[in-house]
């Protein structure tokens, strides 16, 4: 293609309003693609003026295409379908089909913008078997491409790799430099979604060089974003904001409003990731704002559920609550089990109507069967997607259940020397530990409620949200009355006290308060003990034999205190009843008087010492044998 400068020139030249003026006005408007994409759509509209004023159906229909991938360039949605449907149907009544198939390839790039996988992959379908049918290599390598990015956002790598495969191999055949970039860069998708990193950035990096050498400014900021999220993903913090910041610079540049979101955006998460909570809500923001002016359905389906692990890593939970159903409806509105089975069924419908080209006997002979294996494969993928949902919702509640345990760091401060083993059965747990310092006094407790997975978990941020309140705002500190307020909210908040619930659902607590510069630890406890070693003896302090909320006889339910004079050298275990319930091959529990035992006898190691033993001991108890309940021990050494 000759440089935009000759090409204006000619144009500057051209007196008449014929076939020579427009192709020069198309090929201007294809040249500025990359570089100024609002100057390809103003060459555009004057071609398509012109092929207007002298009636050129031909030459209109080019440039309705021109401009439609202009707009697209532009993250213009809305305006790639309305010219290119225009095109399209002029297209169909010239019988054009390679005008055709470009139609249908920008149509289809558009609703896959928009978030609308279904619509996306009819038209690239549509546009990859016209392409076969005249024998257009370029089209069919694009559509092969686009159809793989649909089935990439889909999460179907498999498939997605076995179409861009096809697709680079064409481009390498017909020395399409622009097509194989855009091939390696969407392999390179892949491999980062499948973790393998150095694999993603061999194939970024290589799409890059020829994306540089062709002057491909678009390219060039979305595969700066892709190298952005691989370093990302390795933690090298510096060169992941380094590649974002210069693909946002870039996109901003040319004005490609959907790179630009998508560069805010994970410029967003990455100040996330580093805690830095400001920086990362107002680059959000800014994704957020651009996503919704142009209509990206995906994208701001992506912002919610950040916003909300944004808000939920503040405690903003009202907020990260708020995010996540917006998350919820808009991934359900973008893709539901319906749309699923469509797109199922026009996959298979474009590969039934091929074999039935190539082998009519054999389609014949075996159409039963690959109807029959359809069906087994929509069902799978409805299975799949159902597990995927659940699964999805369940390691959003492990983030906020992280999200509400104490920091290590925290923990450090006031007492150096401590460990903590804290293993759910599941992804989710119904134990959780507390801890906080007010003053001179440190509060920690461990806390088994009832249940495991997500009932227990349940639990879990009821007890959490309790203790807070009790704590941290109505500064109760004796853990005697911590734990009757405790009892009574929790049998209120589960409306076990008025007989309308059936729920006898409850807690058992070890709770304590230590006073360092007074040698003194307070505990109180709702069916846990405490183990106490000093001076090479083991204590076990038994807590009282009554739960946390269900079922009360008495009238009013009342704990006791234990006062315990520590000394430097001393060392406090709390536990819930995981470890010690943990069964090997044969059933055998490891039991109390073994986890006693093994507390006395590695009391004077390292904190992390004791941990490393329990951690051993108990892998070597289990064995083959899963893992029976949650499991939290936290150590102490005074």
């Amino acid at each position: 293609m000759e440089s935009i400068e000759a090409l204006k020139k000619k144009l500057a030249e051209c007196q008449k309003d014929g076939k020579e003026k427009f192709k020069i006005l198309n090929q201007l408007s294809q040249a500025c693609l990359n570089k100024s994409p609002d100057k390809s759509l103003e060459y555009g509209k004057q071609a398509l003026e012109l092929s207007e004023k002298v009636n050129n159906v031909k030459e209109k229909v080019k440039a309705l295409n021109i401009i439609g991938t202009a707009y697209y360039y532009l993250s213009d949605c809305p305006k790639v379908i309305e010219y290119c449907s225009k095109a399209l149907k002029i297209g169909k009544e010239l019988k054009d089909k390679k005008e055709i198939v470009c139609s249908l390839n920008n149509i289809g790039n558009a609703y896959d913008d928009l978030g609308n996988n279904e619509k996306a992959l009819e038209f690239h379908i549509n546009s990859l078997e016209i392409g076969e049918e005249i024998e257009d290599k370029k089209g069919i390598s694009t559509s092969l491409s686009n159809i793989g990015v649909v089935y990439f956002k889909l999460r179907n790598c498999d498939k997605s790799l076995e179409y861009f495969l096809k697709s680079i191999k064409i481009r390498e055949d017909i020395k399409d430099k622009k097509g194989m970039a855009i091939s390696l860069t969407n392999i390179g998708n892949v491999y980062g979604y499948l973790k393998k990193h150095d694999k993603a950035l061999e194939y970024f990096k290589k799409s890059l060089k020829i994306k540089k050498e062709i002057k491909d400014k678009k390219g060039i900021g979305s595969t700066l974003n892709n190298i952005g999220l691989v370093y990302s993903n390795l933690n090298n913090n510096k060169k992941a904001l380094e590649y974002h910041q210069e693909a946002l610079k870039i996109r901003e540049e040319i004005e490609d409003k959907r790179g630009v979101a998508i560069s805010f955006t994970n410029i967003g998460v990455h100040y996330s990731k580093l805690r830095s909570y400001d920086k990362a809500l107002s680059n959000l923001k800014k994704g957020l704002k651009l996503a919704k002016e142009i209509k990206a359905k995906d994208m701001i389906q992506y912002l919610y559920e950040q916003f909300s692990d944004l808000y939920s890593a503040k405690n903003n939970y009202k907020k990260a609550l708020e995010y996540y159903k917006l998350y919820s409806e808009k991934k359900d509105s973008i893709f539901t089990e319906e749309s699923s089975k469509k797109i199922a069924e026009m996959q298979t419908k474009y590969e039934t109507e091929k074999k039935e080209k190539e082998a009519e006997i054999f389609r014949l002979k075996n159409v039963e069967l690959v109807k029959a294996n359809n069906k087994l494969k929509e069902a799978n993928k409805i299975i799949a997607e159902k597990n995927e949902h659940i699964m999805s919702s369940i390691r959003y509640a492990e983030r906020i259940q992280n999200a509400i345990l104490p920091l290590n760091e925290k923990i450090k401060k006031a007492l150096p020397e401590h460990f903590i083993i804290f293993k759910p059965r599941d992804i989710v747990s119904g134990d959780f530990y507390w801890f906080n310092q007010i003053k001179d006094k440190i509060i920690f407790a461990v806390v088994d409620c009832t249940g495991h997975g997500v009932p227990g978990a349940f639990m879990s941020m009821i007890g959490n949200t309790i203790l807070n309140e009790l704590i941290n705002e109505k500064h109760i500190l004796d853990p005697a009355l911590i734990l009757e307020n405790l009892h009574t909210e929790v049998r209120f908040a589960l409306k076990q006290e008025t007989g309308e619930a059936e729920s006898t659902d409850g807690m058992d607590v070890c709770l304590c308060v230590m006073e360092p510069k007074k040698h003194k630890l307070t505990f109180s406890g709702a069916k846990r003990p405490l183990y106490h070693v000093t001076n090479s003896t083991l204590t076990k302090i038994k807590g009282d034999k009554k739960t946390i909320g269900g079922r009360q006889k008495e009238e009013k339910r009342t704990f006791t205190n234990h006062d315990i004079d520590i000394r430097e050298g001393d060392a406090v275990y709390l536990t819930s009843d995981g470890f010690a319930d943990q069964s090997d091959v044969k059933g055998q529990k490891y039991g109390s008087k073994r986890m006693e035992k093994l507390f006395l006898n590695t009391a004077t190691q390292s904190c992390q010492k004791q941990k490393h033993k329990l951690l051993t001991e108990l892998i070597n108890h289990s064995g083959k044998e899963e893992q029976r309940d949650d499991i939290t021990v936290i150590g102490i050494g005074i």
